[in-house]
């Protein structure tokens, strides 16, 4: 199933699109869920994700994910339907992919280079 475009974490677990706060979870974009996986891309979207420090900004991420890991699951299956167990991530800094990322249930989120 293929997301709208402009789907974000933030929006899905009902942030308000009128905060002007920054906030990581607007930095992730869901695009689709396809075998048990959903499927997120990442790029800056304000000073949240700082691409001057990106092991920073990963590790930010993996706590956040790891922290609402239970609501994180049940939002993306109630949204699509259908029995969803690992995330996959795309992390792009200013030019390019910098890392990978998988989270899944039950287990800490993890990062590769």
């Amino acid at each position: 199933m293929r997301f709208n475009d402009g789907l974000t974490l933030f929006s899905l677990l009902n942030g308000d699109n009128n905060d002007t706060r920054n906030n990581i979870l607007k930095s992730l974009y869901i695009l689709e869920v396809h075998k048990g996986s959903a499927i997120f891309e990442c790029e800056p979207y304000d000073y949240a994700y700082n691409t001057n420090k990106m092991d920073n900004t990963l590790e930010k991420i993996c706590r956040v994910i790891d922290k609402r890991e239970k609501v994180i699951f049940k939002k993306i299956q109630a949204e699509c339907g259908r029995e969803v167990d690992c995330l996959i991530f795309t992390f792009y800094d200013d030019m390019s992919v910098y890392a990978g990322g998988t989270k899944v249930i039950g287990k800490n989120m993890t990062i590769n280079f």
